[in-house]
C-alpha cells in the first residue's frame, strides 16, 4: 500500500508510524449508481485534493505517514475531530453525499472501525452507509531507516473539483 500523505501535513518530522484508512462495504441508496461514485477523502490542513477511492475497486486502503509524537498527534485528531468522505459522481463531478468520521479516539491502542452514515451534502437525508476503519500501526524497522517518499501525483480525471487527486489503484 504506497503512502499518500504525512500527517499531520506540513509537519516535517520523524516517521513514528502508520495511519491506514480502509473504506469497504458501500451500501448506496442515494441518486445514481454506486459504481459511478469516487470517495475522496482530505486531511485537516491537507495541500493536495486528496486521496480518491474508487467505489468500483472496493475495499480501498490508504496509508500515511505520521511525523510527529502521539500527543501532538492526538491534539492534531481533536482539533479537526472529523474526516470527512467526499461522494462525488464520477461523471457529473458533483458531491453527492458525505460521512464524517469521529477521529477524536483514534490512538495506536484504540482504531475506529465504525459504519457510517452518508447524508446529502444540502439536507440531512440519508443516502447510505458505509464501513471506514482508521488503524495506527507501528512502522518496519526498515522504514524508520530509510523514510518514505511520497508516490507522486496519479491524475485522474475528477473536473474542475479536483485537479490533481492522489488516485487509489
Amino acid at each position: 500500500v504506497p503512502v499518500y500523505t504525512d500527517l499531520p501535513p506540513d509537519v516535517h518530522g520523524q516517521l513514528r508510524c502508520f495511519l491506514v484508512l480502509k473504506v469497504d462495504r458501500l451500501a448506496w441508496t442515494g441518486p445514481g449508481a454506486s459504481n459511478n461514485l469516487n470517495i475522496v477523502a482530505k486531511w485537516w490542513g491537507e495541500q493536495s485534493q486528496g486521496t480518491v477511492f474508487k467505489c468500483s475497486r472496493f475495499p480501498g486502503i490508504a496509508k500515511y505517514a505520521i511525523k510527529c509524537g502521539p500527543r501532538q498527534f492526538s491534539s492534531y485528531l481533536n482539533d479537526m475531530e472529523h474526516l470527512t468522505l467526499d461522494f462525488i459522481d464520477s461523471k457529473s463531478y458533483r458531491i453527492q453525499g458525505m460521512a464524517k468520521i469521529d477521529v477524536r479516539k483514534l490512538t495506536k491502542n484504540n482504531l475506529i472501525l465504525t459504519d457510517a452514515t452518508i447524508t446529502a451534502s444540502s439536507s440531512e437525508n440519508i443516502y447510505g452507509r458505509i464501513n471506514v476503519t482508521l488503524n495506527i500501526v507501528q512502522a518496519p524497522k526498515s522504514s524508520l531507516e530509510d523514510q518514505p517518499t511520497l508516490e507522486k501525483d496519479s491524475p485522474i480525471k475528477i473536473a474542475q473539483a479536483f485537479q490533481h487527486p492522489r488516485t487509489l489503484r
